[in-house]
């Protein structure tokens, strides 16, 4: 699936995750500033995922794809 077509994180998880670490429960986060933090977790899922495939890819030697692969991508 190219990544135009991908889901994008759900504002709702990314709020949830937010809210459950607020020390005071009546803070509160504004739509902009939500955006911008749904915007940032994306990328660092997506950098995480394609550093740990990297890694990977250099420990087997170069061999890409999903030969020998586990269903985990461990760094």
């Amino acid at each position: 699936m190219p990544a135009e077509e991908q889901q994008p994180l759900s504002t709702q998880l990314v709020q949830r995750l937010l809210t459950e670490n607020f020390e005071d429960r009546k803070t509160r986060i504004s739509q902009p500033a939500l955006n911008v933090v749904q915007e940032y977790t994306k990328i660092f899922v997506r950098e995480a995922i394609w550093r740990a495939a990297a890694i990977r890819k250099e420990e087997q030697g170069g061999e890409g794809g999903l030969k020998n692969m586990s269903a985990f991508l461990e760094a």
